[in-house]
């Protein structure tokens, strides 16, 4: 369901373009789909996978918000809401799964807080290339109307997005930038999981943001150096859990 919560003034006019606030993302990853994935290339065994579908939600869903202010950006896990029960099964709720990412725009940076398999990493580089393709489909999302983009990341994930011109940071949930405005919904089809706003406060009074501490910092190469270290012997698998990592 997608909620604007905080009404626009000017009814029948020209948009509001919004320049600070909150964005509350529900994220669905469908842990059918990536269990069953991971049990093809022989990373979970087969006579499990029954077992944990009987026995688990299809999605697992989680929140997050996204604090925006002119060209800065900071996701992070919603607090005080919880998702679905998590198995001890799924792989990749242990892998940067609530990540926090500051952004920002203005400079082309980000630093992230990541943990994988629970080992704490920070990351801090310049943002990914996003070659954009800007569809004519629309769609209402958290009652602004956006239209679609797609995109190829990392050589192989196809990304597709939805933004709104009407929230001026180019900015979006995770490291997702780089659109005509703000994304308001991500979905990564082949990687079985999206992000959608279900609620934007346009108030500047929000929630105080985590920091991200620590000092060593690791550039993107390096810190996909080290996942790629930390799985290439687990054959078809490794693929999945890198990917997952990265983004």
């Amino acid at each position: 369901m997608t909620i604007m919560v905080a009404a626009l003034p000017g009814a029948g006019q020209a948009p509001v373009v919004i320049e600070e606030g909150k964005i509350v993302f529900e994220r669905k990853i469908n842990g059918h789909k990536i269990m069953t994935t991971m049990s093809e290339s022989g990373g979970f065994p087969k006579e499990r996978l029954e077992t944990y579908k009987n026995s688990t939600p299809v999605f697992s869903v989680s929140y997050f918000t996204l604090h925006f202010n002119n060209n800065t950006t900071v996701y992070q896990p919603e607090q005080g809401t919880t998702g679905t029960p998590v198995s001890i099964d799924e792989w990749f709720v242990m892998v940067a799964n609530d990540n926090i990412v500051q952004t920002d725009l203005s400079q082309g940076q980000f630093i992230a807080g990541k943990n994988v398999f629970g080992s704490n990493y920070i990351v801090a580089d310049s943002l990914r290339k996003i070659k954009w393709k800007i569809t004519s489909e629309v769609r209402t999302i958290a009652g602004f109307q956006c239209r679609r983009a797609n995109a190829l990341i990392m050589d192989s994930i196809y990304v597709v997005a939805f933004y709104t011109n009407e929230i001026a940071p180019r900015g979006g949930p995770e490291s997702f930038y780089g659109l005509p405005g703000m994304i308001l919904g991500v979905a990564l089809p082949y990687e079985h999981i999206t992000w959608f706003a279900q609620q934007v406060y346009t108030s500047a009074s929000v929630n105080p943001v985590k920091g991200i501490s620590g000092k060593k910092r690791l550039s993107s190469q390096d810190y996909a150096t080290q996942i790629n270290n930390l799985t290439k012997s687990w054959g078809k698998a490794s693929p999945l859990v890198t990917r997952k990592a990265l983004l």
